[in-house]
């Protein structure tokens, strides 16, 4: 029924959340073309585009900052490992890594530049992926 998705964030900088993205957290630049710039992470593409005349930041985000959206991202590393590397380069993180254990993960939460939160996870030890 589909062929791909992608998911969009509204940004008041593109030019500034593109560079967080790719040059913090490693993701691949697909193209640019005028007010969008799209992204790709493990096979998932993400777009960044200009919050349209008219709308502010004010009137498109949560109470707690961001546009409502939470990126999800599953580390082949520890997380523990991983949010060294990432602290390396700048990232703040919102938490230690923590396990969910009736979801048999471990998480690890952030915020890029613009208040969108997002979060690493890998499975607990003895936890199989099921895909």
């Amino acid at each position: 029924m589909f062929l791909t998705a992608c998911l969009t964030i509204e940004t008041d900088d593109v030019e500034a959340l593109g560079a967080f993205y790719i040059e913090t957290l490693g993701f691949k630049q697909r193209f640019r073309k005028g007010d969008w710039l799209e992204l790709e992470v493990a096979g998932t593409r993400i777009a960044l585009r200009e919050r349209p005349l008219g709308r502010s930041s004010e009137t498109t985000t949560t109470p707690q900052g961001g546009n409502g959206a939470l990126l999800g991202l599953q580390s082949e590393l520890p997380l523990s490992v991983l949010a060294k590397k990432l602290k390396e380069r700048g990232l703040t993180l919102e938490s230690c890594p923590h396990v969910d254990a009736e979801a048999g993960v471990e998480l690890l939460f952030f915020q890029d530049p613009q208040g969108n939160r997002g979060y690493f996870w890998r499975l607990s030890d003895g936890i199989r992926d099921a895909s």
